[in-house]
């Protein structure tokens, strides 16, 4: 039986034999193979809400320690700050049991994503928690000057994807008005009313879908195909756009769309997909990427936005 038990101060003893127990992490983290016990007990035995420990245990036996942050100061986002098997117990699969139960009590909580930092050169917990589904986003410098890389892995939330409907006009117009003010995503200066949308609704059908997220009966987001050039020798070639509402993003929702509207893309007999991403959208160039898309190409300077001339990559998929 495999479950987590709060760290108490009466089994301090057990938390130094699993710290201790991980030299190569410790030298890596503090430049010395042991933590002292006032080390130890400033890290694990606090008075601090925010934070949560864990002992991993299977059975009877504490086999690991666990600990994350329920909110960063500095970004407000859940972050994983340990999670440590006892070198004894290393190599049968209990740190991956343990993420996974703990992947499923935050999502019982609400918690739509996690973020955590690798020590940079260390590979293999880095190769362990891409095994896991984190991705790269930043490196950055410790609290204690060391350089990290930080990783992040967002739960996807089930949603109902469906075509379009008129009725779903009003959301999708307000899903783009954000992204028209607050973001470089389109290159739209000035809102769209309704009745403008609506007149850009009518042109997709059955060859050019226009796919919808919906959740608890709301639009989240959308995605559509839509013709890359006019001249007829681009007719198997289509352009790609998404767009998810601000208080949906980073929890899968733009990943399931795109992988669903390729799906229709292959279904509807197109060859290429091309996705136009103004430079330093990470995000969206990470999304695309996923799904086996490749630069193409730069178009420097082509657009003027928020008081500074933006360049747009181009990325392709054949299908």
């Amino acid at each position: 039986m495999f479950t987590f038990e709060p760290v108490t101060e009466e089994f301090f003893e057990v938390v130094k034999e699993i710290v201790n127990s991980n030299d190569v992490y410790n030298t890596l983290e503090n430049g010395c193979e042991f933590r002292t016990d006032d080390e130890i007990r400033e890290e694990f035995f606090h008075n601090d809400n925010n934070r949560v420990t864990y002992f991993i245990k299977a059975d009877e036996t504490y086999v690991g320690l666990v600990e994350y942050m329920k909110q960063h100061e500095k970004d407000g986002r859940p972050w994983l700050g340990l999670l440590m098997i006892h070198r004894d117990y290393q190599g049968y699969g209990y740190g991956t049991n343990a993420y996974y139960m703990l992947e499923d009590m935050w999502k019982q909580q609400g918690i739509t994503s996690i973020r955590l930092a690798v020590i940079k050169g260390h590979t293999q917990a880095k190769r362990f928690w891409e095994h896991l589904g984190f991705s790269f986003y930043a490196q950055k410098q410790s609290t204690k000057g060391i350089t990290v890389d930080c990783l992040e892995k967002n739960f996807t939330v089930s949603v109902f994807l469906r075509r379009g409907e008129e009725r779903d006009v009003q959301e999708i117009t307000n899903i783009y008005n954000d992204a028209v003010l607050h973001t470089t995503a389109t290159f739209d200066l000035d809102v769209k009313s309704v009745e403008e949308r609506r007149i850009w609704f009518s042109k997709y059908n059955e060859q050019y879908p226009l796919l919808v997220a919906e959740r608890f009966g709301n639009v989240i987001g959308y995605a559509c195909l839509s013709p890359f050039r006019e001249k007829e020798a681009y007719k198997q070639t289509v352009e790609i756009s998404v767009y998810v509402h601000k208080e949906a993003r980073g929890i899968g929702v733009a990943k399931q769309l795109v992988a669903r509207i390729i799906d229709m893309a292959k279904d509807a007999g197109y060859h290429v997909i091309i996705a136009g991403i103004t430079k330093g959208n990470d995000a969206s160039v990470h999304l695309h990427e996923q799904f086996g898309f490749t630069h193409a190409g730069t178009f420097r300077e082509v657009g003027y936005k928020f008081g500074q001339w933006q360049d747009v990559m181009f990325y392709e998929l054949l299908i």
